[in-house]
């Protein structure tokens, strides 16, 4: 294995290069053996952070010295989530001009009890794999669910104060339709289910519009960072995301209802010109 680097205008970044083995029992990549020299796969991560897709070329550089790499994508490896390029050993030696049976490491899926300690690069384990992620749920997982909360609270706010305005200016007609025998039930359902409609309209409008906002908001924020997180949406988060506005919808609708009841009948008699 080694370290190169890819230059961009936001941030110059290590790629690990890896020269697989034939029949690995940890990157199993069909066919590597048999890419010509400069053809390689490349981690999905990669791919994504950086637009690549098989058949493009990419360029890579030494970190310390002034020599540079150009690689022709042949296909992605969707197994590992560091930025990494795998090629052949075979073709790794040829490229970095190796000697016959020369490599850097292995790696091995048990303790490693037969050679000196200081020659193990570095072990790995469960917790080194999750510990970023687990670090981020324990300081931030629970502001999650206050913004769960607050977005039902906004969403809430907002439709209230909508309805609330087109009552208002319908307390005649509501009245009205009162002194016309018309239930409480009925008039709300009159003049709710039109707004109703439009909230559902425009909820599912904002979800879309939300994730691809967040998306390209992810994207340039991670850039200027080293190393790559795929920004993913889940199907249960974009029901929440729909599901947040309908409650606060729901809360809205049952003040909406009190003060349709409380328009009294006399209301359209009073403005009766």
């Amino acid at each position: 294995m080694t370290s190169l680097v890819k230059k961009s205008d936001a941030i110059d970044e290590e790629i690990s290069v890896y020269g697989i083995a034939d029949d690995s029992n940890y990157v199993k990549i069909k066919k590597l053996s048999s890419l010509k020299k400069n053809e390689v796969y490349i981690s999905a991560s990669f791919a994504d952070k950086y637009g690549l897709a098989a058949g493009d070329t990419v360029s890579l550089d030494e970190k310390y010295e002034n020599k540079s790499y150009k690689f022709k994508v042949a296909g992605l490896y969707h197994k590992s989530q560091s930025l990494a390029v795998f090629m052949s050993i075979d073709n790794y030696g040829k490229v970095f001009e190796l000697k016959e049976n020369e490599f850097s490491g292995f790696l091995s899926d048990s303790k490693i009890t037969d050679i000196d300690e200081d020659n193990i690069a570095t072990t790995i384990t469960i917790h080194d794999i999750t510990k970023m992620a687990d670090q981020l749920d324990h300081s931030m997982g629970s502001y999650m669910t206050y913004f769960q909360v607050l977005c039902i609270l906004l969403a809430a706010v907002m439709i209230y104060l909508l309805t609330k305005l087109i009552i208002e200016k319908n307390e005649n007609a509501i009245s009205m339709t009162k002194i016309l025998g018309y239930e409480n039930k009925e008039i709300a359902s009159l003049y709710l289910l039109s707004t109703s409609i439009v909230v559902v309209i425009a909820d599912l409008i904002s979800v879309i519009l939300g994730t691809l906002v967040m998306a390209a908001a992810w994207r340039m924020m991670l850039f200027s960072y080293s190393g790559w997180f795929t920004f993913r949406v889940t199907p249960i988060g974009y029901a929440k995301m729909f599901g947040f506005v309908l409650i606060g919808y729901l809360i809205v609708m049952v003040f909406d209802f009190q003060r349709i009841k409380k328009i009294p009948m006399d209301q359209a008699l009073k403005n009766v010109e």
